[in-house]
């Protein structure tokens, strides 16, 4: 297909070719979702993961969506998979365009470095306009099988949780009828296991 189509189309193939690649070593991870890998850490750009997560969402659901991004460009790298956490980006993403169902909507992509949060200072939050959690949901929405959508696997919020459970971090969320917002705190270097993170906890702002 990259031979074949002019030089515009070609970083689409490229995303293509990056995502089938992915989405086998996600394959491989739903066989066994209670016993996902060992992760393949490293520090890297957040912003590249979401830029990434972004075009993959548009090329799926159009551009009709508008996807505004306020990142801080001092953030520092952050340490963890970068492929699960670009999954756990896109999963994300795929709720809220899928929460606008056909409607034209919006979504705020920000990212935040948090001072005196020694163990995980890198904040990354996406909002949108959309209808909102179902209140019957709100409780279990991270937990297996649970979705408001007839055709949804319910997999997609747990898989996000315990990605981020994987990397130390948290996740949580505000929802309501003009939109909802997702918080997720990552670490920006390795944290030792078994040492409690000094992190002090606080509600979506």
């Amino acid at each position: 297909l990259e031979k074949s189509v002019n030089n515009s189309d070609r970083e689409l193939t490229e995303l293509i070719k990056m995502e089938s690649m992915r989405i086998g070593k996600l394959v491989d991870t739903f066989e066994k979702f209670g016993e996902i890998k060992s992760l393949d850490s490293s520090n890297f750009n957040v912003h590249d993961v979401l830029d990434r997560s972004i075009k993959s969402m548009v090329s799926v659901f159009g551009d009709e969506t508008t996807v505004t991004k306020a990142y801080d460009p001092s953030l520092p790298d952050v340490f963890g998979d970068s492929d699960q956490i670009l999954q756990m980006c896109q999963n994300i993403l795929k709720n809220s365009f899928e929460s606008f169902e056909g409607k034209i909507g919006k979504i705020k992509i920000q990212t935040k470095f948090k001072l005196g949060f020694k163990k995980l200072p890198l904040v990354i939050l996406i909002s949108d306009n959309g209808p909102g959690i179902p209140l019957k949901l709100r409780d279990q929405i991270f937990q297996p099988f649970i979705s408001s959508k007839t055709q949804g696997s319910g997999l997609g919020l747990s898989l996000v949780s315990k990605i981020v459970s994987d990397h130390n971090g948290i996740i949580d969320f505000v929802t309501g009828d003009e939109g909802t917002k997702f918080r997720v705190l990552l670490p920006w270097k390795k944290i030792a296991k078994g040492i409690e993170s000094d992190l002090e906890y606080m509600t979506v702002d």
